[in-house]
């Protein structure tokens, strides 16, 4: 059993520790080998009862982890709106606004098939692909960005690359004002994002602990995928995404049909699912703030506005939800809208 065989899902699930080891070694050695490589450790990774063992490591300081192959992997969807609970779309927002009754208009949806017809079109084409193994960013990144360090907003410190961080170091901390009294400090609201064109990018932490902080260099597609090229990674095309993201199970949502988040107790379970790590131990959009890129003109998750529905409000969560804004080859992307995510694939040839 050669390098490819044993990372096929199938083979790669009945290894063991020392063979998966092996392997592993391998993967780094013959398709990682001009890189840096730390912290290589073996996880379990579990979402909604799909588990994988498999490894994490960093490559040039970025974690990544390693991706089982699959020969036969279905992607896609065509079931509509097979394992949703019918009154988490067959509703109106608690307070109906013009967004929601826009929507609804405009694809006409009044009846149960018309909500099937309209899940379906939201989603890629139902198909069988041969996906290749992979190491895969755990975390997407704001496009056109190189990551140079965290910063600690409570005590103001840095740590990454010094040099990096020097020349913009006055113009990000003028973000903060000086809190004068307890008072102003109790109302301080850090903001989510900031960001100066062609200088730097920092996005605040979900602990609202640190920033991390990267250089910006605006971008369009052909730009970063020559990047990619440079550096020796890869942009995952749609199959790709799609399969990181579901593992190909037969399900719209990768953590299952629960959509509603609330105060409840499992509201909040649904909240923390939608959140925590797939069952490769990557994480994806779990809320409306970006599109995440493809290779091509293919855009998954979305940049927008909840209406207070729950179908609506999750569905470009869904795993092979396909946006419908196509991505010009030449467009100029903001990192505040769209994140990338880099891969090696692990192939013959």
């Amino acid at each position: 059993m050669n390098i490819f065989e044993a990372l096929e899902s199938t083979q790669w699930k009945n290894l063991s520790l020392e063979l998966k080891t092996q392997v592993m070694n391998q993967v780094l050695k013959y398709f990682v080998s001009l890189k840096k490589i730390s912290d290589v450790t073996y996880q379990q990774f579990e979402l909604d009862g799909v588990k994988c063992g498999s490894f994490e490591c960093s490559i040039d300081g970025e974690r990544f982890v390693l991706v089982p192959g699959n020969q036969a992997a279905i992607l896609g969807w065509g079931s509509g709106t097979q394992g949703i609970a019918r009154n988490l779309w067959d509703q109106t927002p608690t307070q109906e606004n013009e967004a929601y009754r826009k929507i609804k208009s405009s694809y006409g949806l009044k009846t149960a098939e018309d909500w099937e017809i309209f899940v379906n079109e939201s989603t890629s084409p139902l198909r069988k692909r041969n996906v290749a193994p992979m190491l895969v960013q755990k975390r997407a990144q704001p496009v056109g960005t190189t990551y140079i360090g965290d910063l600690d907003i409570i005590t103001g410190e840095f740590s990454g690359r010094l040099e990096d961080f020097s020349p913009i170091k006055q113009s990000l901390l003028s973000y903060f004002k000086q809190v004068q009294t307890f008072e102003e400090s109790l109302q301080f609201v850090p903001p989510q994002e900031i960001f100066e064109k062609n200088k730097f990018y920092a996005l605040l932490s979900e602990k609202n602990e640190k920033y991390a902080v990267y250089r910006h260099e605006t971008c369009h597609l052909n730009q970063l995928q020559k990047k990619m090229d440079d550096q020796l990674f890869d942009l995952l095309t749609e199959d790709q995404l799609e399969y990181a993201i579901s593992g190909a199970t037969r399900k719209l949502f990768r953590w299952g049909g629960e959509l509603e988040e609330d105060d409840s107790y499992y509201g909040k379970q649904t909240s923390q699912k939608i959140r925590q790590a797939n069952m490769f131990g990557l994480y994806f959009a779990s809320d409306l703030s970006y599109w995440e890129l493809t290779d091509s003109m293919y855009l998954k998750a979305e940049k927008s506005e909840k209406i207070g529905h729950p179908l609506f409000d999750h569905l470009p969560l869904a795993s092979y939800y396909r946006s419908r804004k196509n991505l010009a080859k030449e467009e100029l992307m903001d990192p505040c809208d769209f994140r990338f995510r880099k891969a090696i694939v692990i192939q013959n040839g």
